[in-house]
Formats: C-alpha cells, sequence, structure tokens
C-alpha cells in the first residue's frame, strides 16, 4: 500500500505543507508516498462543456489518472487531494480500517464531503491500544465501518482496491466520456460498487483557497462527520 498526493504544480504551497503534514503522520510507520502531478485547469481551454468549468476538467482528469494507477499497481492505493487534514493517529486508523473492513470492498472513504449522508453501520470497532510513542497516551474510540448508499462522496481521501480492476470496468467507461465532476459520479457509483466509510472519518478538507473553484472555501460538510 502506498499513498498517492494530487498536487498542482504551481502550487508549492500545499507540496511543501503536505510534505510536512505526511511526515509527521508517518513517522514511525512504513508508508511509502509520492507526489502525482495534478492536470491544470489552466492547461485545457478546450474542455467539454458538460463539465462546466476547465478546472472541474482537470480534477476529474487527475482521479481518472489516479484510478489507472491503481490498478497498473494491481494493488491497494490511498489517493489524497493536495488540502487534507488528518486525524490524530491516521496511519494507526487506516491500518484498522483496511483490517476490518469486508473483503468485498472496492472504494474506501477516509473523509466524506456530506451533512446528511445515507449510510449502513456493518462493523463496529473499538480502537483501542498504546501509542508507541507514548507510553502513556492511550487511544481508545468506536468507529463504525459503514456502507455508503447515497448523499455523500469523498474524492478527496479515499482508498482504492487496485486488485480488482474488473469491477470498475463500467466506472472507468462513464468517467472515461468526460460528462461529469469525479464527485458525482462516485456518488452515482454507490449502488454498483462496495463502497465503505469509517466513522468518525479521519480526513477533512482544509480551508484555504480552492483552485477548483477559484475562491476560499471552508468546506464545512466534509468536518461533519470528522474526529481530530
Amino acid at each position: 500500500m502506498e499513498i498517492i498526493i494530487i498536487n498542482l504544480p504551481r502550487r508549492k504551497d500545499r507540496y511543501n505543507a503536505m510534505v510536512r503534514k505526511i511526515t509527521e503522520i508517518t513517522s514511525g510507520n512504513i508508508m511509502p508516498y509520492a507526489f502525482t502531478a495534478a492536470f491544470d485547469g489552466r492547461d485545457l481551454p478546450n474542455f467539454p462543456k458538460t463539465m462546466d468549468t476547465a478546472n472541474k476538467f482537470a480534477c476529474l482528469l487527475s482521479h481518472i489518472s489516479a484510478f489507472e494507477y491503481a490498478f497498473d499497481k494491481n494493488d491497494v492505493i490511498v489517493i489524497l487531494e493536495d488540502d487534507v487534514i488528518f486525524a490524530t493517529d491516521f496511519v494507526f486508523k487506516l491500518n484498522i480500517f483496511l483490517k476490518y473492513i469486508p473483503e468485498d470492498w472496492d472504494l474506501a472513504y477516509l473523509g466524506i464531503y456530506s451533512m446528511n449522508p445515507i449510510i449502513e453501520p456493518v462493523v463496529t470497532v473499538n480502537i483501542t491500544a498504546t501509542r508507541p510513542d507514548d507510553k502513556i497516551a492511550i487511544i481508545d474510540e468506536k468507529y463504525k465501518i459503514s456502507k455508503l448508499i447515497s448523499g455523500c462522496t469523498g474524492a478527496f481521501a479515499y482508498v482504492i482496491n487496485g486488485k480488482k480492476p474488473h469491477r470498475f470496468k463500467e466506472l472507468m467507461e462513464v468517467l472515461n466520456k468526460h460528462e461529469n465532476y469525479i464527485d458525482n459520479t462516485l456518488t452515482d457509483f454507490h449502488k454498483k460498487l462496495n463502497v465503505y466509510a469509517l466513522i468518525p472519518t479521519i480526513c477533512a478538507v482544509e480551508p484555504g483557497y480552492s483552485d477548483i473553484s477559484e475562491r476560499v472555501v471552508d468546506h464545512i460538510p466534509t468536518k461533519h462527520l470528522f474526529k481530530m
């Protein structure tokens, strides 16, 4: 398993911030990570009109590339956008999530963009352990691994089961038609793929300037179920 971070090459500030955050969360853990260059809407003046804006089209292409990378690797790949924030003990909780997630999983959200998601809790996990770097501090929290039905998305932080490319054939065909934004398309496939999330979520989006929306965004819906 490795982490792939989608980053616009011109956003050096986010690159540097993510290096710092990834270094913090992977301290003492073997978790390889790499940055991949995001498509830039500024370079796509002839975008499909179905996509609304060049920036949304660029975001779609970036995520299509991430999916293809996971399938080429035939592995479990964590995909992060470059403005995410992480829960305490992120790597530990991620590993617990993937240990207990039902075997039929295709896609796993680490964060959810929604105020009222429709979900079905399937597994309750008690995360109780001593942190390796602090023998006094104890993690003692209850999480629910939930199957997502509708009313939410989480394309800013998710895990692809790249070992099952056949499960994504129809999704990839739809994505490559370039007719809808990545989040909307993923939501449409929640009833066709086995999509799960860990509740409370372990990723959210940091407030700040959005290159997709071209404005400052607070991203409050990503924090509704997030627990730092």
